[in-house]
């Protein structure tokens, strides 16, 4: 560990299963260093949340250097903003000082969210001089540790390293733990545990309480696994019938303060707190999750046995120990955490009254982990309630699961136009959002809307204080807009979503709108416009944190567009690269398959045939799995068409185009021009001029007014008409 400070060392990897020790060697080697100062992160599976790791982690460094992660929480509060940023501003404050530190991250195996990842490696790479990051895990963590390594940047400490010889154990056993064994006994000890230092500690606590150290020693001989379990139950049987139960009792619990387990047990604040000290003062597998010792956890395998323990004593309702956490929560504001309390009691009913309570704050900043928990409650339940079964369907909408959303509209239908209904508050704007999802579906599955006063008129049902459920309606209004052809309805609904999302320091509706905006403006032919508006949404979404939402990815999508038509084809590598790395966070189909025809066109346009066709069978797989939208359906149609033609596959377009078997078999309308366009190049190659001047016709009646795709059109129709003469 004194190696920590040589020349360009960043980090300290200390890596081993539990009970190895890893907490108290770093612990006992911060004595050795009078005068370093520590920051000290014991982490657990909910500081995946980013937010709450964010809090948690700033709150210790300002403990330690008031002020100086100030501007990073500033910038946690603001939506969505990229982790590897808010990292960045970290790191620009930890420059300006100059006092040796360690930050120390306990438990980092429980941290399985990649974004966390990126920001931990976005501060080492970042980190100053007069800092060192020591980490604690059961498993190496994705930190890019391999480079690390390879700079000499990077310590290792791992279990055999950290395993206990037949001297130390008889140190730790008779000195520290204060038992009188003989060399022989200890050996024996050391043997079974393999030098585990969990497993000498729980024997030693239970030697503390026999009388027979050599019985226990030979049953100590038998299997690993019910040993563990016993030793456990040993401990805990030590216990006064009180402690016993406040440790039943908060073990449904995921972390802990003296207020949260009051309101569990039903002790006072300060009962409670005395018994948490005296956990932590009798080394009760307890850990201080802060340095004010507010918060804690148990160790994970004594919470294991607590809850199983807890499962099998009928004196104690575990639900109701589940419920009164999730009302503790609900009082501090926290329904997230008041929703999943909720689901491990299975009080369903109390689910869905959060959810409902507390959906439009959540829909406003498009928290998907709230919106989609929904997905975990019974349908029965769901379909009782109008407002939930709009929620699970807007959820499958998102993720192209349209048939299923069509049934949970329909059961929200019936519910808002039952004779018997009690009005409830929110059912005006349910019944809109009802008319608005059915046209969204009619469009959907590729049927015409008609954009009449009635559907028009449900949009002013929703509330414009609804931020999050207005803005997604005109979203789909100004899509269905589009998908008609009535592009300058589309753009007012498109320039109202995101004028309501800049309002609000918003995000969520901001990509979607500009996709169907930039499309309007190819189609018109001004492609450095619609460069333009890609550009200002990019600034503004790096600004407001463009990796934190599910669809960011599309601008860059769209950029390599415009980039490919104008055969700047290295530039829209980077672009779609970019893009598709964005599209991780939420992987939704659509913008997935948009993404893989982007990149087989440019594919195409290298002349790298194999490769497109690989591309494209990955964007088949989407289509077949998923419900895709029908313009997404027909950008994939026509970029296997586009590859047919340049490989000059007589055969497959043929086959493609025996499902014509007539010239009525085309459906003309302004949402297939592109689709037909192709088909049009299509019969050029196979010599059906006659059947190519007739689509071409149409085409310039429904384009006659839209530059773009008209000046493309009249060049086809000059070349069948050449070749048919």
């Amino acid at each position: 560990m004194d190696e920590l400070w040589g020349s360009g060392v960043k980090a300290a990897l200390i890596s081993a299963p539990a009970g190895f020790g890893k907490t108290t060697l770093v612990a006992q080697w911060l004595k050795t260093q009078p005068g370093l100062a520590s920051v000290w992160l014991s982490l657990d599976e909910e500081d995946n949340q980013a937010d709450r790791f964010f809090q948690y982690f700033f709150s210790a460094i300002d403990s330690l250097f008031p002020s100086v992660a100030e501007r990073a929480q500033q910038l946690v509060n603001l939506p969505g903003l990229s982790l590897e940023e808010i990292m960045m501003s970290l790191s620009n404050e930890l420059l300006k000082l100059s006092v040796p530190f360690v930050l120390i991250l306990d438990d980092l195996h429980v941290i399985t969210n990649q974004h966390l990842h990126r920001a931990l490696v976005s501060l080492l790479n970042t980190l100053p001089s007069h800092m060192r990051v020591i980490i604690l895990c059961r498993e190496d963590p994705p930190i890019q540790i391999s480079r690390l390594r390879s700079r000499n940047q990077l310590i290792e400490i791992r279990q055999q390293d950290l395993r206990f010889s037949q001297p130390e154990a008889t140190d730790f056993l008779n000195q520290c733990m204060k038992l009188q064994l003989s060399p022989i006994q200890v050996d024996l000890l050391e043997n079974r545990t393999e030098g585990w230092i969990g497993g000498l500690q729980m024997a030693g606590l239970s030697l503390q309480k026999t009388k027979d150290n050599d019985k226990f020693i030979r049953d100590f001989s038998g299997s690993n696994y019910y040993i563990m379990d016993y030793l456990l139950d040993e401990v805990f049987n030590t216990q006064s019938e009180n402690l016993r139960g406040f440790l039943l009792k908060t073990s449904v619990l995921d972390r802990m303060t003296a207020e949260l387990c009051s309101a569990v047990t039903q002790k006072t604040i300060k009962e409670s707190q005395d018994l948490l000290d005296q956990l932590i003062n009798n080394n009760i597998f307890i850990f201080a999750l802060d340095d004010e010792r507010q918060w804690y956890r148990y160790h994970h395998l004594f919470k294991d046995l607590l809850f199983s323990r807890l499962c099998e004593d009928e004196h104690y309702s575990r639900s109701q120990l589940l419920l009164s956490a999730s009302h503790w929560y609900e009082n501090k504001g926290d329904s997230l955490s008041a929703v999943e309390y909720a689901f491990k009691a299975n009080d369903f009913q109390r689910v869905a009254d959060l959810i409902e309570q507390n959906i439009s704050e959540h829909w406003q900043i498009s928290n998907r982990h709230f919106m989609f928990f929904v997905n975990r409650l019974p349908n029965e339940i769901i379909i009782s309630r109008p407002a939930l079964s709009l929620q699970k369907a807007w959820t499958c909408v998102l993720s192209s699961k349209m048939h299923e959303a069509q049934q949970f509209i329909e059961a929200a239908d019936k519910q808002l136009s039952a004779r018997n209904r009690f009005e409830e508050p929110g059912d005006d704007t349910n019944r809109g959002f009802v008319k608005i999802l059915k046209a969204y579906l009619s469009d959907y599955f590729n049927y015409p809307v008609v954009m009449d006063k009635n559907l028009l008129s449900a949009i002013d049902l929703i509330p414009e204080s609804n931020i999050g459920m207005r803005n997604s309606v005109e979203v789909v209004m100004g899509t269905i807009c589009y998908m008609e052809g009535d592009f300058q309805k589309a753009l007012r609904f498109f320039e109202s979503a995101i004028s309501r999302d800049k309002k609000h320091n918003g995000t969520n509706a901001i990509p979607v709108s500009v996709w169907r905006m930039v499309w309007v403006l190819q189609k018109k032919g001004n492609l450095s416009q619609a460069l333009m508006i890609i550009t200002e949404s990019e600034k503004y979404l790096s600004q407001h944190g463009k990796r934190r939402f599910y669809i960011g990815g599309v601008i860059y999508l769209l950029w390599a567009e415009i980039l490919i038509e104008w055969n700047r084809l290295d530039e829209a590598q980077a672009q779609i690269s970019e893009g598709m790395r964005l599209l991780e966070d939420w992987p939704l189909p659509h913008a997935l398959c948009f993404g893989y025809c982007l990149l087989a066109r440019l594919q195409i346009a290298r002349n790298n045939f194999i490769e497109a066709r690989a591309t494209l069978s990955i964007a088949e797989d989407l289509e077949i799995k998923n419900e895709l939208h029908p313009e997404i359906r027909n950008i994939l149609e026509r970029t296997q068409i586009q590859l047919w033609r340049c490989e000059r596959n007589l055969i497959a377009l043929n086959q493609y185009m025996q499902k014509f078997t007539s010239e009525n078999a085309f459906n003309y309308h302004s949402r297939n021009v592109s689709h037909l366009l192709q088909i049009s190049k299509a019969c050029l190659i196979l010599g059906k001029s006659d059947l190519a001047i007739i689509l071409l016709g149409q085409l310039l009646d429904l384009e006659a007014n839209h530059k773009g795709t008209l000046i493309e059109i009249l060049i086809l129709h000059s070349v069948a008409t050449k070749n048919d003469v």
